[in-house]
């Protein structure tokens, strides 16, 4: 399978004339909105008053890609195992160091609450084997050098 995106600036992304606060727009294809992304503002991004950044950063896109790999996966896994769900919650975190003068991101983790209906608490086992499946064959997270840590939590509404 192959997959693809552009990545380019219009002329908004280069109105700034301090390079590390111009932006970049990328562009997966032509039904699909728009992305900015920026600098961090650990590196001088543009941010608000609060120092948060003002658009997405490539290390957002980062986690996104390992979070939504893992979402993805699960529901084609628990749609294979007659597993039927109410919702699944992902809330992921990165750690960025420096190793040997190289920044990288070498660890990440990921709390995942995944909501069963009450009354299917004898799915629960069920559902974590699912959720490790699904682990175990995210292609993002089996592509990147970072060891990636999963926490499960089946709850019940």
């Amino acid at each position: 399978m192959e997959f693809k995106l552009k990545l380019y600036q219009t002329d908004e992304d280069c109105s700034a004339e301090n390079n590390v606060e111009k932006t970049c727009t990328i562009l997966v294809n032509s039904s699909y909105p728009k992305i900015r992304i920026q600098v961090p503002e650990a590196h001088g991004g543009l941010c608000d008053e609060n120092k948060v950044n003002l658009t997405y950063t490539p290390e957002d896109m980062f986690l996104s890609a390992i979070s939504g790999c893992f979402f993805t996966t699960f529901n084609v896994v628990a749609k294979n195992s007659n597993l039927a769900y109410i919702r699944i919650e992902i809330s992921s975190k990165g750690n960025m160091v420096e190793v040997d003068n190289v920044k990288m991101v070498t660890e990440i983790s990921q709390d995942i609450i995944l909501t069963l209906a009450k009354g299917e608490e004898k799915h629960e086992r069920k559902a974590k084997k699912v959720m490790e499946i699904a682990e175990k064959r995210c292609a993002m997270a089996n592509s990147v050098k970072s060891k990636v840590t999963n926490t499960y939590t089946v709850k019940y509404i």
